[in-house]
């Protein structure tokens, strides 16, 4: 059932941003409003349009045209008519086929006969016919463009996953070409019901499964979009996870901490600090997160130089390699801090970026590769030392009984990255083939940006394991 339906414009392009507002709209009606909030209070952050300003949420508060919701799950958005939901799901078992830390959404004005008007920009979030009868319209913007889907009957519900990454081998450049940016990954799945989704005057049906349920796609690839036929849903999706997952409880009672502290504190930097500095990895591990999620480059900074432990070390790159790959611009705005904040040299900024990018399956297989990351185990700044040994230890995780620490001091750091060289002489006959799991390893692409349909296994290579 193909038919033609001519689409509505975006109004705006994407944004890919985070922030927070707390309370209710003043002087906005309910049909004016872009949402409003119907989960309980600490469920998650908002921004409004043209703020720099984050603070909670509560429930009940109405979300404005333009502003920007963050949260990292259990927080539920409702139509300004109530005829939609919107969850925000994210990825708190941890089986997404992205890597899901944040779910980051836009909210737009609905227009004549929308029920809710969104422009997602990261993240895991689901959205449901909530009518007590007959269709509701979501108009959803993507990469500049915009699609209408429709969902038929009451409790149709579909589920959208989207993350950005660097494609493997795609070095940092000052100046990219036009079709040099990040890979943004798109999965649309239908989880009950049937919807038809307008874009590019084409509509499509897609239907729960078993059936043709699933469109993937990326913003290379958005002008072609086919259905895929599901048997049945993934187990990310209908996989009924406990509570009591030790994974889970740890993540909840963390993130619970977060907001008991950010209503003690009564702002976000402080309630960081304490989380940053707990005795708890998960609190180090959610606070590293959300200073990446709300931009805190400062913060992110400081709490990875002074704490100096390998979880937040580990974290903290992870943080930085998904901040850069949220949307085009990001690594150079990282580039500009480390150069006018930081006081690198725009050498020194050019490979600090560049091992936040990740190499091809043709470099790791040269030695040349390994001996340049060994060679930076002794550089001058302390960013490019913790990536190459990020890296390396991924790569070669017999490296780890080494002791190397990139913020110890230069002595042991020196004795350290001589026994990495040593190391590598004596495994060099083994680099076609690494030991451990890498970026490139770890579902992500080793392939530039791609013009075409991709495979589902395919676009899940554009996505690195965390």
């Amino acid at each position: 059932m193909i038919g033609s339906v001519r689409m509505f414009r975006a109004s705006t392009l994407v944004a890919l941003g985070a922030g927070f507002f707390f309370g209710s709209a003043m002087g906005l009606s309910a049909q004016e409003a872009a949402g409003i909030v119907k989960s309980a209070n600490n469920t998650g952050l908002v921004k409004p349009k043209g703020s720099n300003e984050w603070t909670l949420v509560k429930g009940g508060a109405t979300i404005q045209p333009g502003d920007k919701v963050l949260s990292g799950s259990r927080m539920v958005v409702a139509a300004p008519d109530g005829d939609v939901t919107l969850d925000f799901r994210g990825d708190i078992a941890g089986v997404s086929p992205f890597p899901i830390h944040e779910t980051v959404v836009e909210f737009n004005q609905p227009g004549k006969g929308i029920d809710m008007e969104i422009s997602p920009s990261r993240g895991r979030l689901d959205l449901t016919n909530t009518k007590k009868s007959g269709s509701s319209l979501v108009k959803v913007n993507f990469f500049g463009e915009s699609a209408l889907v429709r969902m038929k009957t009451p409790g149709t519900k579909f589920t959208v996953e989207m993350l950005g990454r660097w494609a493997a081998g795609e070095h940092f450049s000052r100046t990219y070409e036009k079709d040099q940016t990040p890979t943004i990954s798109v999965i649309l799945i239908v989880i009950k019901g049937e919807i038809e989704i307008s874009h590019a005057e084409v509509t499509t049906l897609l239907i729960a499964p078993p059936g043709p349920a699933k469109i993937h796609f990326n913003n290379h690839t958005v002008g072609y979009i086919h259905p895929e036929n599901l048997d049945k849903l993934p187990d990310w999706i209908s996989g009924n996870f406990s509570s009591k997952s030790p994974l889970i409880a740890a993540r909840i009672a963390s993130g619970e901490r977060f907001f008991a502290l950010l209503n003690e504190k009564g702002a976000i930097g402080p309630a960081l600090d304490v989380m940053a500095g707990s005795a708890n990895e998960m609190d180090r591990r959610i606070a590293i997160f959300i200073m990446g999620a709300t931009d805190n480059l400062d913060k992110l900074w400081s709490t990875m130089l002074s704490l100096k432990t390998a979880d937040v070390l580990d974290d903290s790159v992870i943080a930085l390699r998904h901040w850069i790959g949220r949307e085009p611009g990001q690594d150079a705005k990282l580039w500009n801090y480390l150069v006018n904040t930081r006081k690198y040299t725009e050498g020194q900024a050019d490979q600090a970026l560049d091992l936040l990018h990740s190499p091809s399956k043709a470099e790791l297989s040269r030695p040349e590769y390994f001996e340049h990351l060994v060679l930076l185990l002794g550089a001058k700044r302390d960013l490019p030392r913790i990536l190459a040994y990020w890296h390396l230890s991924r790569l070669m995780p017999e490296g780890s009984n080494i002791g190397y620490n990139p913020l110890g001091s230069p002595e042991t750091r020196k004795v350290a990255a001589a026994r990495w060289a040593n190391l590598l002489a004596k495994d060099k006959s083994g680099l076609q083939k690494p030991k451990g799991k890498g970026p490139s390893a770890a579902r992500e692409s080793d392939i530039g940006p791609v013009k075409k349909k991709l495979s589902l296994r395919e676009l899940l290579r554009h996505a690195w394991k965390r």
